[in-house]
């Protein structure tokens, strides 16, 4: 196991936890003692949890900083594979977007895009990661054409791998989407009923990830009207984060 594999494994104990403060604490840690090494790609894949981790928490500033210092790593180091590159960018990507700054955060994403290009089968994690998270994007500038066509490559490819909960996350998404575009699309009410569906298959795991899913999934049903549901998961979440 790499230095950065056990980083990551020890973040997820944390992280499922629901223990925020230990993540951040583990990871500028780590950091520090990478720069103290001089060693750039551990940096680099710090600083690209780092993005994730503020993003979440909604330090916008913190998050746009680890971008800045993230993205300067990244161009010293050509050697680096496509693969870790692009997903590398997808994290700056999403941070740039959760920052409402859209053009920039397509601009990463079609440049992970290119990383993947001739690297990744289609079907791939991180193609649907690409999809879902450029469709956001699309989303955002109002280009709903384009929004749904990523949204629905990205839906059927998490579909294929069993990637239930994210499948549930996209459903929502797409909800989102038709309601963005019509408010009486009667496709707003199929897709909420399919993102419940996916989160109460029983084979899913309930584990930190799940906690989290409902979570990111209760206020974009709150925010369709369905604070029934919002409730409900909600209170799934709470629940596990207790239990660990």
């Amino acid at each position: 196991m790499t230095a950065f594999q056990k980083i990551i494994a020890e973040c997820d104990k944390l992280f499922n936890s629901g223990d925020s403060a230990g993540v951040e604490k583990l990871l500028l840690a780590s950091l520090a003692e990478a720069e103290n090494s001089r060693d750039k790609l551990l940096q680099l894949f710090i600083q690209s949890e780092l993005m994730g981790h503020y993003r979440m928490q909604g330090d916008t500033e913190k998050s746009l900083l680890a971008v800045k210092r993230g993205l300067e790593l990244l161009s010293l180091l050509p050697e680096l594979d496509d693969v870790s590159a692009g997903t590398i960018l997808i994290n700056a990507g999403t941070a740039l977007s959760a920052a409402q700054k859209f053009d920039d955060a397509l601009e990463i994403y079609l440049q992970a895009e290119k990383r993947f290009d001739g690297t990744l089968d289609k079907n791939d994690y991180l193609q649907a990661g690409l999809c879902n998270n450029m469709a956001s994007v699309y989303l955002a500038k109002k280009d709903f054409s384009s929004a749904e066509n990523c949204y629905l490559q990205a839906l059927d490819t998490l579909k294929t791998l069993e990637k239930f909960a994210d499948c549930a996350v996209t459903c929502l998404n797409l909800a989102q989407l038709y309601s963005a575009r019509d408010k009486n699309d009667p496709l707003i009410t199929i897709f909420l009923e399919s993102a419940m569906d996916f989160l109460d298959l029983p084979a899913l795991p309930r584990d930190g990830y799940y906690a989290h899913t409902c979570k990111k999934c209760a206020s974009g049903f709150a925010a369709l009207g369905r604070c029934d549901l919002e409730n409900e998961l909600a209170s799934r979440a709470k629940e596990i984060y207790e239990r660990h």
